[in-house]
């Protein structure tokens, strides 16, 4: 690019750069609802590409920085690392992330920064989780500099039964996978006679049950059925069909 630009993606549409956008220092702005696709290997050359509708994602690297005040930011082809060769900043809109595997890059989407993150206003995170081997800790953030603000929300966009544990993600970037299935003690996202046995651990030594690595204080009350904020007899309906 030689100017400011301009790029329109009609809705429905998608546009695709392959190693073709150099940005070459210049302020580009994407209007429209449609889809722009950013798959460079190289370094765009530096400025900067915000938008407030549509989506903007890919698995290159947009050689600037990147502004979402209202679309969609989805990082990867499938699930790929989008690198922002600069600062990126969401004062709306979504990050939309996709984990179906535990590789970072390969099965589940990052986001790498390497300047600043800056998150505010109503900049939502929303997660489609679709890996049923297993809950834990996955790195969808990947930021050099200093990462400030919060997420207003943090949104379930996948089939399964989890909830999320953010409270790191702005620390090491890593965003915590819980099962939301009540009576689901062990994560494993079903409620079977394995569960009942940790369960009774809870309702005798809770210290113990917490040391496992089942509870996230916040986050996880799956064995709290009766919501009552305890673990007490009154939550065994959750086991009624085990």
């Amino acid at each position: 690019l030689s100017n400011a630009t301009t790029i329109q993606t009609d809705d429905n549409g998608t546009l695709t750069f392959n190693n073709a956008l150099n940005l070459n220092g210049n302020t580009v702005v994407k209007t429209g609802g449609g889809v722009l696709l950013i798959n460079n290997s190289q370094n765009s050359g530096g400025g900067s590409l915000s938008f407030s509708e549509g989506t903007v994602g890919g698995g290159g690297t947009i050689g600037g920085n990147l502004t979402n005040n209202g679309g969609i930011t989805a990082p990867g082809n499938g699930r790929s690392t989008l690198t922002i060769d600069g600062d990126y900043t969401q004062a709306g809109g979504s990050l939309a992330v996709e984990i179906f595997g535990s590789v970072p890059g390969q099965a589940h989407d990052v986001l790498k920064v390497t300047g600043n993150l800056d998150i505010s206003g109503a900049a939502t995170l929303d997660i489609n989780y679709n890996f049923t081997n297993a809950l834990g800790a996955f790195k969808i953030l990947d930021v050099s500099g200093t990462s400030t603000g919060s997420f207003s929300s943090v949104n379930n966009a996948g089939p399964l039964p989890v909830s999320f544990d953010s409270s790191q993600l702005f620390i090491t970037g890593e965003i915590t996978v819980l099962s939301a299935m009540l009576g689901d003690m062990n994560g494993d996202l079903a409620v079977t006679t394995a569960d009942v046995s940790l369960f009774i651990q809870a309702l005798t030594d809770l210290a113990s049950y917490n040391a496992y690595g089942f509870l996230v204080a916040g986050a996880d009350i799956n064995g709290d059925v009766d919501q009552s904020v305890t673990f007490d007899l009154g939550d065994l309906s959750a086991f009624g069909a085990v």
